[in-house]
C-alpha cells in the first residue's frame, strides 16, 4: 500500500513521499544489496505501516476468530500476514500470495515460524479474473507497485495467475472469514473471479481502492466495483483508530476518494 512512484506521487503524504524517494535514492546506487541497509529499510517500512499508514489494522481481529481462514491477496512482505497468522490459531490458515520475487523472499522469511506449522502457506502466484500466466511489470524503485499488464516487454517477468474461486477449491476450505485486497488497480479483476467464493462464503474483504490506478492502468472505474460489492449485499466500513466505523455510502466514499489518493475500506 505504498502508492505510486511510477504516476507520481505528489498527491501522497508527506512522510510517505520521503520515504519513497529514499527507498528509490537507495535503489538507485545499489544500497539495498548490504543486507544491513535492507534490514533497516524493512524495519522502517514496518514501523511506518503499524504507527502512520494502518494503526487500525489491529481492528480486523474482531472478523477473524480462531480457527478462521484468512487470505492476504498481494501480502508484499506480510505486514497483514503477520497479524493473521497470530490471530488464526486452533486450526486456522492464513494464504498469503505475493508474485514479486524479493518481497517473497522477505515474506517467506518473516513468517518461517508459521509457515513451517502451518497456519500460513505461500504462494508465489498473482491474482486475478483467471488461471493461466500473465506479466508482472516490475518497478525497482518501489516495493508495492508491482502491477499485472496485458503487455510484456522490459521490467515484466511472466508470473503464474489464478483466481480466488480456484486457490478455495484447491483447498476445499469450508470457509473464508477475511480477504485483504491490494493489487494496485487490478481489484475488480480479482472480485471476477471470486463470485462462486462470494456466493458460498461472503468473506469480509479489506480493499485498497486507488481511482486513478484502477482506470490509468485497467481502463476501469471504481464505482463499477462498489457497485459489484453493493450487488452481493456487502456494506461498506472505515478502519479508524477507534475501531471499525460505519456503514458509510457510496456518495461518502466517492467524495472521499475525490479528496485523497487511496483509501482502505472495508465490505462486509
Amino acid at each position: 500500500m505504498w502508492n505510486a512512484l511510477v504516476t507520481g506521487d505528489g498527491d501522497l503524504p508527506r512522510v510517505q513521499r520521503l520515504l519513497l524517494r529514499g527507498y528509490a535514492a537507495a535503489c538507485g546506487i545499489g544500497l539495498l544489496d548490504r543486507p544491513w541497509v535492507a534490514r533497516g529499510v524493512e524495519w522502517g517500512y514496518l514501523c511506518y505501516k503499524r504507527f502512520y499508514e494502518a494503526p487500525a489494522a489491529r481492528h480486523l481481529r474482531a472478523l477473524i476468530p480462531p480457527g478462521a481462514y484468512v487470505m492476504d491477496v498481494g501480502a508484499n512482505i506480510g505486514f497483514y500476514t503477520d497479524y493473521f497468522a497470530r490471530w488464526v490459531h486452533c486450526g486456522g490458515r492464513v494464504l498469503a500470495l505475493e508474485p514479486e520475487a524479493r518481497n517473497l523472499r522477505r515474506l517467506r522469511s518473516r513468517l518461517r515460524e508459521a509457515i513451517a506449522d502451518g497456519r500460513v502457506e505461500v504462494l508465489p502466484v498473482a491474482v486475478s479474473d483467471h488461471v493461466g500466466s500473465g506479466s508482472l511489470r516490475i518497478n525497482p524503485f518501489h516495493p508495492g507497485d508491482h502491477v499485472l499488464t496485458v503487455a510484456s516487454g522490459k521490467g515484466a517477468v511472466e508470473v503464474e495467475t489464478q483466481t480466488i474461486d480456484a486457490l478455495m477449491e484447491a483447498r476445499s476450505w469450508p470457509s473464508l472469514a477475511l480477504v485483504k485486497l491490494d493489487i494496485q488497480g487490478a481489484e475488480l479483476h480479482a472480485l471476477r473471479g471470486a463470485r462462486e467464493t462470494i456466493r458460498r462464503c461472503r468473506p469480509a474483504w479489506l480493499i485498497e481502492l486507488d481511482p486513478r490506478l484502477m482506470e490509468e492502468r485497467f481502463g476501469v472505474r471504481v464505482d463499477a466495483l462498489l457497485r459489484m460489492m453493493g450487488g452481493c449485499g456487502y456494506r461498506i466500513f472505515r478502519l479508524t483508530r477507534k475501531g471499525i466505523a460505519g456503514p458509510i455510502e457510496v456518495g461518502q466514499v466517492l467524495r472521499v476518494l475525490s479528496r485523497r489518493r487511496y483509501e482502505d475500506l472495508l465490505f462486509r
